[in-house]
């Protein structure tokens, strides 16, 4: 028996769950690591990185007609841009066009630029289709510093965020600076790219921003 635990909040919520037999296997899906389940239950982790644009076009080719997205390779590359590599992005963009068949691609990708980011990504009256839904799911799980460091992350000028840039954008210390930055990135809501440095995608920065505009955040002169 093959058993699936979607969409996990922790490591409590999944253990009672997990069958004694040798001839069951689970798959847990997470928005967070899960390091009790990994050092107890001998869980093996598979980070699932963003989509490649050959992954993103992909997508889209089987989701449209594979002679239009042919056909109009610019605004296929742009949709792909603007999507960040998420699959629920792609998706919301392959579902606009094909609640718009009357527009071509090019029309499409125009469209979706001259909005905001965000609203791009949302407008279809079901939250399980909506960006900002699925980001405010994870970020309701941080801690005050942590949210706070998120939502900072997003006034930060830098394709690079470190220690020092929290540091000096939320008043904390280097310790704590780190912790914020180490509880965003298990919660998949920034991604490592070294020892102590981190990025965040376009999507999630907007977000960002404007969860810093809601709680009046500024960075400090």
């Amino acid at each position: 028996m093959l058993i699936i635990l979607d969409n996990a909040r922790d490591t409590g919520q999944i253990r009672p769950l997990l069958p004694g037999s040798p001839t069951c296997r689970v798959i847990v899906t997470s928005r967070n690591e899960l390091p009790g389940l990994i050092a107890v239950e001998a869980t093996r982790p598979l980070a699932v990185p963003p989509l490649t644009d050959a992954e993103a076009r992909q997508l889209l080719a089987r989701r449209l007609c594979p002679a239009a997205i042919d056909r109009h390779p610019a605004a296929v590359a742009e949709l792909i841009s603007s999507c960040a590599g998420l699959p629920l992005a792609l998706c919301i963009v392959a579902a606009r066009a094909e609640l718009r068949p009357d527009l071509s691609l090019d029309r499409l990708a125009a469209d979706l630029a001259s909005r905001p980011v965000l609203d791009t990504f949302g407008g279809l009256a079901d939250p399980a289709a909506d960006i900002r839904a699925s980001f405010w799911w994870s970020c309701r799980q941080l801690d005050g510093l942590a949210a706070r460091a998120f939502r900072l992350a997003g006034l930060h000028p830098g394709a690079s965020i470190e220690p020092a840039a929290i540091v000096a954008l939320a008043e904390v210390t280097p310790a704590l600076a780190r912790r914020a930055l180490e509880t965003l990135a298990r919660a998949s809501l920034i991604q490592t790219r070294g020892h102590e440095r981190y990025s965040m995608n376009t999507l999630l920065r907007a977000y960002a921003a404007e969860q810093a505009a809601r709680h009046q955040e500024q960075a400090p002169p």
